[in-house]
């Protein structure tokens, strides 16, 4: 979300001894379910922002790819 402003100069992190590296995330459902629309949506939406965020990354594929 800031981390271009960061990146940029424009803003400065502070108390970074307190911030929390990336890490994982995890979207899980019952894989003996279908996926609701909403879910999908929302998976599809998280997934959007992480690689506009941090740039698209063959585990954040891998992610999307799997339900089919």
């Amino acid at each position: 979300m800031v981390w271009a402003q960061i990146a940029a100069g424009e803003l400065q992190p502070v108390l970074a001894e307190f911030m929390a590296p990336f890490g994982s995330l995890w979207l899980v459902w019952p894989s003996n379910r279908q996926l609701s629309p909403r879910v999908r949506a929302f998976t599809d939406f998280v997934i959007e922002k992480l690689q506009a965020m941090i740039g698209a990354s063959s585990s954040v594929d891998a992610i999307h790819s799997r339900d089919g």
